[in-house]
């Protein structure tokens, strides 16, 4: 009991395993942050473009998910502001009809082309493994190009991210 009322047992039972304990928290915050692992998402707009088909207007965006967390992303959640409806893809019928060829008339059945690729099912929500990345094209329905988006909210868990568009920089493509 006297030793922790002088000064050098004071230092030696009560300040260095507290200094000690400070400096190996501190440096494990410090190494926390610097190899913590992300969830990220960008909109490539360099691939994304409004695509126009039958006088009937699209937004085809562009979004990479990068997860390189060691937890899966799961329901994540996407929305348009203003609310648009997403679809699974375009497709149109081509093709179709009766052609002549030697003397005999050949039908040819109309056939559906998809006019879009990489889709993103962004109708139901979206699940992503962990360490795990997701690329593709979400399909927006805008119906025409004056309708235009403002951004695109992400949600999962707790969490809300929005990525804003630049609608009007985007290119118009026939589909």
């Amino acid at each position: 009991m006297t030793s922790l009322i002088n000064t050098s047992g004071f230092w030696d039972n009560f300040l260095w395993p507290l200094l000690l304990a400070f400096v190996i928290g501190a440096f494990g915050l410090i190494w926390n942050f610097l190899i913590r692992k992300k969830f990220k998402i960008t909109i490539n707009h360099n691939q994304s473009f409004i695509g126009t088909n039958n006088g009937h207007d699209h937004a085809i965006i562009r979004v990479d998910f990068i997860n390189k967390t060691s937890n899966p992303i799961n329901n994540l959640r996407i929305t348009t502001i203003p609310n648009y409806s997403f679809l699974q893809g375009i497709s149109t019928m081509v093709g179709g009809g009766r052609f002549t060829q030697g003397g005999s008339t050949q039908i040819v059945f109309p056939a559906v082309a998809d006019l879009t690729d990489d889709e993103i099912d962004a109708r139901q929500p979206i699940n992503i493994p962990a360490e795990n990345n997701l690329e593709g094209n979400l399909v927006i329905d805008i119906q025409n190009r004056n309708n235009q988006i403002t951004n695109i909210e992400f949600s999962y868990l707790t969490k809300r991210i929005r990525r804003q568009i630049r609608f009007n920089e985007l290119q118009i493509r026939q589909l």
